[in-house]
């Protein structure tokens, strides 16, 4: 009996032709490797990884060391100097390979997801032909996956699959917890290929593979309308309210100050929704207008180019380096009189004084909002 313990993942664990492999910065950052290796054991390390991403198991190495002096660009003789750091984190298995735990609960993640569209392609093709599916084979996987990932770590995020029906052999619902069920667009999300004792775990979040009709097998589609999105707020009935940015006055006037382009390219208000409840969650709706008048104002490109859409112009917060950062609107002591004239001089020639501080468009600017806001409607 071998002393070494079982491999980390099912041995047809298989992500060869998935070439993005997530990297966790943090634990990179903060692990021993890194801070005790030279650059060269660092890069062979990382090369090791990437490797092991493709073999199969996924997560494994073969335990030869002319292999991995090959893979990672050494000599023999240089692999075993750097050998015993470069394989920090790796153990060997009872099937003579070694595994690394962190490469293997990410390959186990994509594993599950990898899964889930096969068995989702193979529940849209029997209906589509008319054959019976059968699910149990695809179960089986997914639940011997799920039961390795949750051994490397506990608290690790399960993302499975809706089924929307229990796998075979369950008659009933399994039983279900705040912590762990969610509900979303008014279904509950199917738990059944959770290991045993995975239901009661409070730090597991379970999120469902299927987002959106589009992705559903033929035969279980619900039909959506157009331009509805569900806002956090619930209305009279406790059901999501649908297009809430109508009632948004603010979100409407953000919308009407865009360029026609930059309408364009965010497709509908609809898709920009979203993009502006992120935003007015870190600043004042009233600051995002503002930023946004002076960039239509200050930035060479938008009158070329029509600048980006909406909903990336508020993803990267681009307000932030535009609004004016005025405590004192009148902060030179001028009236809102001769600040509207110094304005539309600026919007009609560009000239501005150097005595009122940064002009229009510019971090720090005193002229009051409103006045930019109407140039800006004006250009």
């Amino acid at each position: 009996m071998s002393d070494h313990p079982p491999p980390l993942v099912p041995i047809d664990c298989d992500l060869r032709g998935l070439s993005y492999m997530p990297l966790d910065v943090v634990r990179l950052l903060d692990s021993d490797l890194f801070a005790l290796s030279t650059g060269d054991e660092c890069k062979a390390a990382i090369c090791l990884w990437c490797k092991a991403w493709g073999q199969v198991p996924a997560g494994s190495i073969p335990n030869n060391e002319r292999v991995l002096a090959k893979w990672v660009g050494v000599s023999l003789s240089e692999w075993r100097t750097i050998s015993d750091m470069v394989l920090r984190g790796w153990v060997e298995c009872s099937d003579g390979r070694l595994y690394h735990s962190v490469i293997c609960e990410k390959a186990l993640e994509a594993w599950v997801e990898r899964l889930a569209h096969r068995r989702r392609s193979a529940q849209g093709n029997a209906t589509r032909y008319g054959h019976t599916f059968d699910p149990a084979h695809f179960d089986a996987a997914v639940r011997a996956a799920a039961e390795a990932l949750v051994r490397l770590n506990p608290g690790a995020e399960v993302r499975l699959p809706k089924t929307g029906k229990l796998p075979e052999g369950d008659k009933s619902p399994p039983s279900r917890s705040p912590e762990s069920s969610r509900v979303e667009g008014g279904e509950a999300e199917n738990t059944a290929l959770l290991p045993q004792g995975a239901q009661e775990a409070p730090s597991r979040s379970i999120e469902p593979l299927l987002e959106g009709a589009e992705n559903a097998p033929k035969g279980e589609r619900r039909e959506y309308k157009k331009d509805t999105v569900a806002s956090d707020e619930p209305n009279a009935t406790g059901r999501p309210e649908k297009a809430p940015w109508k009632a948004d006055q603010n979100f409407l006037q953000l919308w009407a100050m865009a360029t026609p382009e930059g309408r364009r390219r965010a497709k509908s208000q609809a898709k920009t929704w979203p993009f502006w409840c992120a935003a007015v969650r870190a600043a004042e709706p009233s600051t995002i207008i503002a930023g946004k008048a002076a960039y239509l104002a200050g930035d060479p490109d938008v009158k070329r180019t029509g600048g980006p859409g909406l909903h990336l112009w508020l993803k990267d917060r681009t307000w932030e380096s535009w609004a004016a950062d005025s405590g004192d609107p009148l902060g030179v002591g001028w009236s809102e009189e001769r600040w509207a004239i110094a304005v539309s001089i600026w919007r009609a020639e560009r000239s501005w004084d150097a005595g009122l501080g940064p002009e229009p468009g510019q971090p720090g600017c005193r002229a009051p909002n409103h006045l930019l806001i109407e140039a800006a409607r004006a250009a």
